[in-house]
Parts: structure tokens; C-alpha cells; sequence
């Protein structure tokens, strides 16, 4: 879901935030009915607490094969940030989308992978719309995203295009039938049967209470970790992928400028090792061949290759057995 957030006006560029720092800035923000996201990074792991512009926050954690929502999810980013503090930065976006974006933080994908080219839109929503879906069809395209909410309290109200500086809430067949023949990624997702889940940092312990606990970091005041919360470094060995499989990169990948472009998203994203990972997925090397050239644990590599994956930048490759007849 993170790598579908609107891009908006970024007012703050943080390189490191301690989980003290995190809860002065948020805290801060709801104050002001900001509506937006703050957008936090790990090498291995990201996050992002959206607010709503409504003084709600919720929360979102993804890493690996983990993928939290509300208070769980806080808690792993506190932790986490206790460890190893995150970049983040503060992103800021029209309030217009502010409900989309406190919904779409407790939503679950359904479909995800669809195209413009080979799903007839009309037709999705005309079959989401019979069948009495709940949640919210997600389009981006070439610098725009289009929201299309389904419930029983939509009845076809709601859209919304947005293309990082414009924002249009219109009917939702009004704004399928704009964008018949334009080409968008497709995702569709759907409301858990609970509604989305607002968090809330515990305050810091009042001096008193400090005075009287054992003296402790300041992140150890902060909510406690999950017991599903590693304590130490992860074990070495695949998880998601198998070490002896072997994967392709999409030439539009490969080929693209390292300056911009997909590339440059996933420098952004990940640092330098994504780039040199890419390259070499060429069908030749399996991933611990990859592994032990870029000298670099699995557990760094296999969130760059879900990201890969997840964006239809790879593919596995089968090498063929024996003569064909």
C-alpha cells in the first residue's frame, strides 16, 4: 500500500528521527489538522503514519512478508525507530483527500497487477458496484492517481483525481468515463470488517514517575514491543525466495537511465545495492549467486526484490531441460 500514496509537497526532510522526536512531530501536525503522511524509511522496513486532516492518525508497517495496520503497526514503528532511526519525511496533501487516505490505511488488497490495457474499467466497476463491493478501486498513471470508493454509502460519490497539484472529486462514472483509453496501474482493494483504526502515541511519563522508575532510554517509554518482534539481528537465510531460483529484469529496468526513471526510484528507496541488484538479474545468476557477489545478507536483498516484484520489474526465469521435440 506505502508505494501507492500520492506524492505531495514535502515540508520536512528528516535523516534520522529517535521515536521521542517522531511523537513531538505528529503530535504537532494533528494539532493543525494537517492532512498528509510522514513517510519513514529502513534499510530493510518502511512505515508511514497518515493523517487525516481531521486530527486522526493511522498507522501502516511493511517489511518483508509483514504487513501491520493500526496499533500493531505503531508499535513495530516505535520499536524499530528505538533501533535504528528512519528517515522520514513529511509529505503534504489536499485535505479533499484526507478520508481516502485514513480508509486506504486499513484496506487489503484484492487485485492488484491490473492495466488499463487489459481491464475494461467500466466494466470492474460496473461488476464491484453488482456485487455490493466495499473499498476502493486505486488508479495511477503518468503522474495522477484516481480514487474510486464502493460501499453503500458511496452510492457512486466520492472519486477523486489528483495529479500532484490539481485535486477533482467528481461522480464515479464520470470520472471512469474521463479516463477511458488512458493508461493506469489497477489495484482494488477491500474494507476489513472493522473500520480503520486511529492511533495514539502514549504521552512521555511525568517527572514524577521518572523519578521513580528505573532509569531507562527514552524510546523504553514508548509503547513496548510486540512479542513477534525480533530482538536480534535476522538469521541469515531466504525467506520470501529460495537462494537457488533465478530472476530476469524487465528491460524497460535495465536499460533505464540511472539518474531517473525506475532506477532512480529504487536508489530512493533502497540505496545504491538496489541498482546493482537489478543489473544483475539477467537470467544467469541465481539469487545467492547474486547474494554473494554484492556480498550482502538476504535480508537486506529480499524487500528490494518484493519492491521488484510488486512492481512487475521482474520475472522468474526458467532455463529449459534437456532437448526440446
Amino acid at each position: 500500500m506505502l508505494h501507492r500514496l500520492p506524492v505531495g509537497d514535502v515540508k520536512e526532510d528528516w535523516s534520522g528521527i529517535s521515536p521521542a522526536e517522531l511523537r513531538d512531530l505528529v503530535e504537532g501536525l494533528r494539532r493543525r489538522d494537517f492532512c498528509g503522511y510522514v513517510e519513514l524509511r529502513w534499510p530493510d522496513c518502511e512505515g508511514a503514519l497518515i493523517l487525516s486532516g481531521d486530527g486522526k492518525v493511522f498507522a501502516v508497517f511493511q517489511a518483508d512478508a509483514v504487513d501491520l495496520r493500526g496499533p500493531e503497526a505503531l508499535r513495530h514503528i516505535v520499536t524499530r525507530a528505538g533501533r535504528v532511526q528512519p528517515r522520514a519525511r513529511v509529505v503534504a496533501l489536499p485535505h479533499t483527500l484526507g478520508p481516502l487516505l485514513g480508509a486506504l490505511s486499513e484496506l487489503q488488497p484484492l487485485h492488484v497487477g491490473l492495466h488499463t490495457r487489459f481491464v475494461d474499467l467500466e466494466r470492474l466497476a460496473a461488476r464491484l458496484a453488482r456485487e455490493g463491493f466495499s473499498g476502493l478501486v486505486l488508479l495511477e498513471g503518468e503522474g495522477w492517481w484516481g480514487f474510486l470508493p464502493f460501499g453503500d454509502d458511496t452510492n457512486g460519490n466520492g472519486a477523486v483525481y489528483y495529479d500532484g497539484s490539481t485535486v477533482m472529486g467528481r461522480q464515479r462514472g464520470e470520472l471512469i468515463e474521463g479516463l477511458v483509453g488512458v493508461g493506469a496501474e489497477i489495484e482494488v482493494w477491500v474494507s476489513p470488517v472493522a473500520g480503520p483504526r486511529p492511533v495514539e502515541f502514549e504521552p512521555p511519563a511525568s517527572e514524577p514517575e521518572q523519578a521513580a522508575a528505573t532509569p531507562s532510554p527514552a524510546p523504553e517509554q514508548l509503547p513496548a514491543p510486540p512479542q513477534v518482534e525480533p530482538t536480534a539481528a535476522p538469521q541469515p537465510g531466504w525467506q520470501a525466495y529460495k537462494g537457488s531460483e533465478t530472476f530476469v529484469a524487465v528491460p524497460a529496468l535495465t536499460e533505464a537511465d540511472e539518474e531517473g526513471g525506475p532506477l532512480g526510484e529504487l536508489r530512493e528507496r533502497f540505496g545504491q545495492v538496489a541498482v546493482e541488484l537489478a543489473r544483475r538479474l539477467d537470467g544467469t545468476r541465481t539469487l545467492e549467486e547474486v547474494r554473494e557477489e554484492l556480498g550482502r545478507p538476504c535480508a537486506e536483498l529480499e524487500p528490494i526484490l518484493l519492491y521488484l516484484q510488486q512492481r512487475k520489474w521482474m520475472a522468474r526465469y526458467f532455463r529449459r531441460r534437456g532437448p526440446q521435440r
